[in-house]
This record gives structure tokens, sequence and C-alpha cells, in this order.
């Protein structure tokens, strides 16, 4: 691990590290590393051995905790052989579709690829496979549990009928729904030395009126250029000219 710490007082400090770990035991992971905690929340339902290569980099508090709006980062969670007990996600999922066997997964060797900023976990697209069923999953989650997921759970034997699932709503209580489309979670970007905010507005920023195109004024015609415009010119038609006589001569 590579590690870099930098003290501003006593209200904060930056870090900025990089850790590559193999083969632990993500429950004790868990439930030891207070930034492993808050990242991969579904370790607490979890059992078994991952492998971690990650870069994170963000602020501390006074009381050494992570200011969850200033972390960014990315890199991958690769499962080597992980049990899922108890979790309310899949188990949902499981409710909702009215397939059991997708109850408390055994999952293993599924790289999880992911990025951190602004408050927001956002997960690449990735498979496993659950007692027959093939899973897709995606989406984000924010660092605080809210959740804008997206799945598609296919059906045996080869998964081409597939059921897509959106699950929004937080870890804690998710609300598991059919269909594909749902509302994007918001960021919450950190600025340093103030309050994060979310989706902060101008306060200052004057609103310009819009303006009709039907609203601009037309410019006014002359009257006389419209009725000297507006003179028919007489048509004579050709038969109305008169044609000249033909003249015979006669010789003896």
């Amino acid at each position: 691990m590579n590690a870099m710490y930098k003290n501003e007082g006593k209200q904060k400090a930056y870090f900025d590290y990089a850790i590559k770990a193999n083969d632990f035991d993500i429950k004790r992971a868990y439930n030891e590393i207070n930034m492993f905690k808050e990242i991969v929340t579904a370790a607490e339902n979890a059992e078994g051995i991952v492998s971690l290569d990650y870069k994170l980099k963000g602020v501390l508090n006074q009381n050494m905790e992570p200011v969850l709006p200033s972390l960014e980062g990315n890199g991958t969670l690769s499962v080597k052989q992980v049990k899922m007990k108890g979790f309310k996600l899949l188990n949902s999922v499981a409710q909702k579709t009215e397939n059991d066997a997708i109850k408390d997964p055994d999952i293993s060797k599924v790289a999880i690829k992911s990025t951190i900023k602004n408050n927001l976990l956002t997960i690449e697209r990735f498979k496993f496979k659950v007692s027959g069923f093939r899973l897709r999953f995606e989406g984000q989650s924010s660092l605080d549990g809210k959740l804008n997921l997206k799945m598609r759970v296919g059906l045996p034997p080869l998964g081409l009928i597939g059921i897509p699932i959106k699950v929004t709503g937080t870890k804690d209580n998710p609300n598991i729904n059919l269909g594909k489309k749902s509302d994007d979670l918001e960021e919450t970007e950190y600025v340093d030395g103030v309050s994060p905010l979310t989706n902060p507005t101008d306060s200052t920023a004057v609103p310009v009126p819009a303006i009709s195109k039907d609203s601009v004024p037309m410019p006014k015609t002359n009257p006389e250029e419209k009725v000297k415009d507006s003179v028919p010119m007489p048509k004579v038609p050709n038969d109305s000219i008169p044609k000249k006589k033909a003249e015979y001569f006669f010789c003896c």
C-alpha cells in the first residue's frame, strides 16, 4: 500500500493512497476497516475471499472520518468465492421475480469495477451466474445509501430471455420494480472549505426574459408601395391583335 497524508491544522487532513490486497477475508475487512465499510456496504452480508486493487483520495475531518463528498477514486474488487447471506437487495429481487434460487447466492470469479466521485459510487456493468440464472448488474449508489441500479435476470437455460429490473430506494429499504428507466441520483460536489451542498444555485444570477419569435414586431409596409406593386399589368391576348390582310396581285 502506498499512502500520502497531509495535516491541515486540527480540522481536516488530506489523504491519497493506493491499495492492492490479494485474497483477504471480506467479512474481517468490513469489521475492521472503516473506509472499506463505508464504500463496500454489501460486504456486511458477505463471507468469503476477495481481492482489491483501488486508488482513493479525499479529506478527513477532525475525527479522522472521511468527508464522503470529497472522496475520489477508482479500481476493481475481484470476488474469488463469496457467500451472500441475508442480502436484502438480491432477496427482494428473488421475491419480486418469484425465483427463490436467487436468494443467498454463491458468487465466484467476478471482477467489479467502479469509480467514486461527488458522493456517488458508479458500478460498471458486470455479470455473474446464480443457480442457472444469469444476472447482469450496473448503476449507482450514493455513499449515504441511496440506490439507482439496473439489473437483468436472464432465465435458464441460456439467459436469452431476461427480466429487466430497476432498483431504487436505499440499501436498507430497496424498491424493486420491473422496467429499465429510473431517475439519476443527485451528485454532491465537495468544495474545499465549504460545507457540501447538493446542486448549489447561484443567487446572484439575473433571469433573462425569453423573447418569443411571434412577439417581435415586423416592419410596416408603405401602403403606396403596396398599391404600386399590386397594380396588375394588362394581358393582351394574341387573338386580339389585328392581322394584316393578304394582298393578291393578278397579271394578264
